[in-house]
């Protein structure tokens, strides 16, 4: 899928996809099952966006915390929609990276 020439892939060393302008990845949204050290939520995060911390875009709500396989499912079409629009608009400078 293609948008304001941002490409993206699923990624090869993690669970997500890659967004890439020409072969240079700008971008990355990545499904984290559970929280971490770095990472206080489990969820979909946009990572590796120019000066922009890492963010959640999905949280995992409790009704679907024991199955995360749903959860995973229920936030990726959402997830790559809002993470293709933050990236554009910070590859556009239309906001702060």
């Amino acid at each position: 899928m293609t948008t304001a020439g941002l490409t993206e892939r699923r990624a090869q060393d993690a669970d997500g996809y890659d967004f890439l302008e020409g072969k240079e990845v700008v971008g990355r949204l990545v499904w984290l099952p559970s929280a971490s050290a770095t990472h206080e939520v489990a969820g979909w995060w946009l990572v590796g966006v120019a000066e922009k911390p890492d963010e959640p875009l999905y949280r995992v709500p409790k009704a679907l915390a024991g199955d995360l396989r749903a959860a995973r499912e229920n936030g990726e079409p959402r997830s790559l929609w809002f993470a293709r629009t933050i990236i554009r608009q910070v590859r556009e400078g239309l906001l702060d990276g």
